[in-house]
């Protein structure tokens, strides 16, 4: 959660001024960083999908504020050891997960929440390359 106080950002309990804030905002090229981060029922977190099983452009986010479905989230996952294979006590319809942006100011990331989504739509690919 991020709560103002004054001039002083506050994200889980790290304090970042807003004139750093700004600056990095400004900036002409920000690297986004990513969190997915798999709930369990009641939606809280069940664990955290390592950005290294997630290959480069593997998340395509749509952000839409047109009538029906505003947010749309696709997922590609690196599944070369059989980890996110769906499956009942794993990955499957209806699983639900979190969606953040983040920022990196320093040695810290600000993150943005972008929503609670709910699994819709599985599949799987293999080649001899890869599994995704």
């Amino acid at each position: 959660m991020i709560e103002i106080f004054g001039d002083v950002l506050t994200d889980l309990g790290s304090d970042i001024d807003f004139a750093s804030l700004s600056k990095v905002i400004k900036r002409p090229y920000i690297k986004p960083r990513y969190r997915i981060s798999v709930l369990n029922p009641d939606e809280t977190v069940n664990y955290v999908i390592p950005s290294s099983d997630i290959p480069e452009n593997g998340i395509s986010y749509t952000e839409e504020y047109q009538n029906g479905q505003r947010r749309n989230i696709s997922l590609e996952l690196i599944n070369i050891d059989g980890k996110y294979t769906p499956s009942i006590n794993g990955l499957w319809l209806s699983t639900k997960f979190r969606f953040d942006v983040g920022i990196a100011i320093r040695d810290q990331i600000i993150w943005f929440p972008k929503g609670i989504y709910i699994m819709g739509d599985v599949g799987l690919n293999h080649s001899d390359s890869n599994r995704t």
